[in-house]
């Protein structure tokens, strides 16, 4: 093996060594709980806002098929 190679393999080694020691699986954990209630706010939000839609374009249809006075 050239030098150059081992050099490489020794850094891959080190940098896979420093990033397991670097994890947090707390921190892992509040940062996939974090992002899932924001997903959870987002799907909420355009739940929110179909619902409206559907009750503005239910309102509209009933109004447009009233029989005229």
């Amino acid at each position: 093996m050239k030098l150059q190679e081992t050099a490489r393999a020794i850094w891959r080694k080190f940098e896979a060594l420093s990033s397991t020691l670097d994890y947090d699986p707390y921190a892992d954990i509040a940062s996939r709980f974090e992002r899932l209630e924001r997903d959870g706010q987002s799907r909420q939000a355009e739940l929110t806002a179909l619902s409206a839609e559907v009750l503005n374009l239910s309102e509209q249809l009933r109004r447009e098929s009233r029989p005229p006075h």
